[in-house]
Formats: structure tokens, C-alpha cells, sequence
């Protein structure tokens, strides 16, 4: 089995949900969704976990919800007498029907239970053979992306990164050292003794301030290299070998056109507090990395204008050509400082990048030990998308982090949830970012959970 034989059971569902009669989905001007497959057994519902049961949040138009008189706000309590209290439930007894059955829904409407008796609708033959041309139209579609996804996992590769294996404290930094909040069980921070509240200053004579710094010191390393690490603890300095570990990310190789500006920067808005955008990863043979740019720094300005989005910034860089000056202001440790560059001239021959790894930065910050674990029950539908998906999962009530990245390691969503209650269904609009293939992802301390989706190109 290959490293990429996790992403083949997500084709595969993905393949086997797309051609079910029951999964599919369009996404209309009005912002709900309806259903696209006249043939389905379909209520009309979107919901939201409430206590209790289920929140309808809206109804879609000509579905037995609007026929039988189902209110946005209505509490969905169960159906044919079954408790439903959560989507997937509500789905699963709904399944169990047939086109034309009839049903009955207990809900709660301004404090008193009511019983709705209502029956799906049955399709015509017009409609019936319309739903065939769609499906034939859905499994082209389908082959088309299976086949962009074939060539999409040729271009990833894995990678051993050297970690010491600590998790950084940064509600306690205050950039005089990167506060070790815990210790990744069984690596090499742990096995030299390194301690919860110490305070490492110094790795292999490289100043550390935070998990950037401490990155920067690693390069070069690899896993099994021993390393000198100073830290502080209760007032003395400490010096400790620390063999280094392995971290299992990987990479995702594209071929760039030389002819189009290219700075060589991956960014995110995270831990910037609203100013500028946080430098996750330098991409080698480019401008940010002849000019010196660093993870770590924060880039506040392009040519003088100041840019807080990661469309702010390619929105300037697109006004310049090939082989044009520009100037990026960064803020380094501390330090605002300006960098000279210059776009690669259109001649220069065509390079194969390599993005930094698609699990955003975090390489000392409770990183995720494996892509994919039982964490979590995690939904995203519809799936292709146009634009919007709903995302749902049950999990652990912990500190949990939602992100959605692109294929190029960008992120383009971020729901940080301190106080995580064990329930997650949030809409997201996709609508402005680029076509193509995206990663949900989950993070609970050192577990994570992925799912792929498509977002599909509008006329």
C-alpha cells in the first residue's frame, strides 16, 4: 500500500455518493439548497442541531416542507415516531421511504409540540427520464474529475520533516522563547528530559523565539540528527541533546508558468491580530526565497500598500509583469524591515515548485501526528460544489480547529472553536476561489481528520 492509498476510499465514496439517487444536490441563486433529482425522497429541510433535536434554518421551495407547512425555526423532534438529532439521522429515516409515501413529523413551534402529516412526492415520467440525462451528465462529469484527481495524486510527495516534538504554550510568549506547553508522547524533546514550562531560547546557536524560529533552525536537519537545545528553567539555563523525530507531512508539486508574477509565498491570516499575512512557507528558485523572505515574517505591505488578505496581496503582485522590481515590508521578530525584489523575467525557464505541507504551519504547535484518524464523523455536501458546502461533524468537546486548504496549501477558511461543544455545521462559501480540489480539515491536539472536495467551475 502506497502513502496515497488514504485519498482511494475518499474517491471512492466520493464515486459511489455521486451516482446514488439520494446525494445529489444543486445550489440555487437563493442560497439553499434544493434538490436537483425529482426521483428522490426529499423533505426540504436545511437543519442545525438545537437541543432537542433538529432547527430547520429554511425550506425549499415545492418539497413536501413548504406543501405541508414547515417553518424556518421549527424544531424537528422525529419522524414516524423516531428521534432524530442530527442530519444524518433525520436522512437515515428518511431513506427508509419510498416516492409517494406518506410520513409524519414531530416538531416543537413556539413552545408546543405539533404533529405535520405529510407525503413525499412522486415524480412524472417526463421527470423521471430528465433525471436519467442527469445522471448519464453527473457520471461523465464524475470520470472527468476522477481522472484530474488521478493526475492530481501523481504530483504529491511525503516527507520525514525533523521535529523536536514539543507544543508550544503561545498564550505565554511573549518572544523571549518558545514556551513548551507539553510533550509530544515518545519523541525526542521527551526522551532528553525537556519539560512542560521550559523555555527553549536557543537551538544550535539559532536564537528561537516562537514555532517559526524553531523551524528555521531545524532546516537542514533531518530526523535522527542530535541537536544542542538551550532552554530556562524556573531561572537557570539549561542545555539538552535532543534527538530529533520525524514528522510525516507531505507536499504537492505543480508545474508554474514562468510567465505570470510569482512571489513564492504560502500565507495565512492566522496569529497576524488583523495586520498583514503570516508567511507559512517559502517556495525555493523564486523571489521570496532569493530575497530572503522567512516563515515567520509578516508580510504588511506590497510596494507601499498595505495588504491583510491573501487576495490583497496577489490583487498587487497581478499589476506587475515579469522581471519588474517590487518591494515587500515585513515584519520580523519584532522588526519592520523592507525587501528588495525583482519577478522572474518570462525567459526563465519553466521550474517545478514544492508547497510547504498542506497541514498549515505548526510544526512545534500540537501537530497532527496522522492525516486521517476516527476522530470524527465528518460531512461536506454538496460535494462537487459550486460554491457553498455545508460542514458537519460530531467530535470530542475540546479545543478544535476547522480549516479548509487549497491544493497549493493555502488557507481559504478558519473556524478556531476554543470552546468546542461536540457538534460543528457551519455553511461556507466557497464562491471567489479558484476551481479545483480542496482539503477539509479537523484538528483536535494531535489528531486530524480530512476530507477532500471539488469545487467546480461556474459559466
Amino acid at each position: 500500500m502506497t502513502r496515497l492509498s488514504f485519498f482511494l476510499p475518499a474517491l471512492a465514496l466520493l464515486m459511489s455518493a455521486s451516482l446514488s439517487a439520494q446525494t445529489y444536490y444543486s445550489f440555487s441563486t437563493s442560497n439553499k439548497f434544493s434538490s436537483s433529482d425529482p426521483c428522490r425522497v426529499f423533505i426540504g429541510v436545511g437543519t442545525s442541531r438545537t437541543e432537542g433535536g433538529l432547527h430547520v434554518d429554511y425550506t425549499v421551495d415545492n418539497t413536501p416542507a413548504t406543501t405541508y407547512g414547515i417553518k424556518p425555526g421549527d424544531v424537528i423532534l422525529a419522524l414516524d415516531g423516531v428521534q432524530v438529532r442530527s442530519q444524518g439521522e433525520l436522512e437515515r429515516e428518511r431513506d427508509k421511504h419510498k416516492q409517494g409515501e406518506a410520513f409524519t413529523l414531530a416538531i416543537m413551534r413556539g413552545g408546543q409540540q405539533q404533529t405535520i402529516n405529510a407525503r413525499f412526492k412522486e415524480c412524472t415520467e417526463e421527470e423521471r427520464e430528465a433525471s436519467i440525462v442527469r445522471l448519464e451528465e453527473k457520471m461523465a462529469q464524475l470520470n472527468d474529475l476522477q481522472k484530474n484527481m488521478e493526475e492530481s495524486f501523481k504530483s504529491f510527495t511525503w516527507n520525514d520533516r525533523p521535529i523536536l516534538g514539543v507544543y508550544e504554550n503561545s498564550g505565554a510568549n511573549t518572544g523571549d522563547g518558545l514556551v513548551i506547553e507539553s510533550l509530544v508522547s515518545g519523541k525526542g524533546a521527551e526522551k532528553a528530559g525537556l519539560q512542560g514550562g521550559d523555555v527553549i531560547i536557543n537551538v544550535e546557536g539559532n536564537t528561537v523565539t516562537g514555532t517559526s524560529t524553531l523551524r528555521n533552525a531545524l532546516q537542514g536537519h533531518k530526523a535522527g540528527d542530535a541537536v544542542k537545545v538551550v532552554v530556562v528553567r524556573n531561572g537557570s539555563t539549561l542545555t539538552k541533546t535532543v534527538t530529533l523525530s520525524g514528522q510525516n507531512t507531505f507536499t504537492f508539486n505543480v508545474e508554474r508558468d514562468p510567465c505570470k508574477v510569482f512571489i513564492g509565498v504560502y500565507t495565512s491570516t492566522n496569529n497576524t491580530n488583523g495586520r498583514g499575512l503570516l508567511v507559512n512557507g517559502v517556495i525555493d528558485n523564486t523571489p521570496a526565497k532569493e530575497s530572503n523572505v522567512q516563515p515567520g515574517d509578516i508580510i504588511l505591505a506590497f510596494n507601499g500598500k498595505a495588504v491583510g488578505s491573501h487576495q490583497e496581496l496577489t490583487s498587487e503582485r497581478d499589476q506587475k509583469k515579469p522581471g519588474d522590481a517590487f518591494t515587500l515590508t515585513v515584519l520580523r521578530n519584532g522588526q519592520t524591515i523592507e525587501i528588495n525584489a525583482r519577478f522572474k523575467s518570462c525567459d526563465t525557464p519553466t521550474v517545478k515548485e514544492e508547497t510547504v505541507e498542506v497541514l498549515e504551519e505548526s510544526a512545534e504547535r500540537k501537530e497532527p501526528e496522522t492525516i486521517q484518524t476516527e476522530l470524527v464523523t465528518l460531512e461536506a455536501y454538496p460535494n462537487p460544489t459550486y460554491g457553498m458546502v455545508n460542514v458537519k461533524f460530531e467530535a470530542e468537546a475540546v479545543p478544535t480547529t476547522v480549516r479548509i486548504y487549497d491544493m497549493e496549501g493555502k488557507t481559504v477558511f478558519t473556524r478556531d472553536l476554543p470552546q468546542f461543544s461536540g457538534n460543528f455545521a457551519e455553511q461556507v462559501n466557497l464562491f471567489g476561489q479558484k476551481a479545483g480540489n480542496y482539503v477539509i480539515s479537523v484538528q483536535q491536539g494531535d489528531k486530524v481528520r480530512t476530507k477532500q472536495i471539488t469545487l467546480l467551475p461556474r459559466a
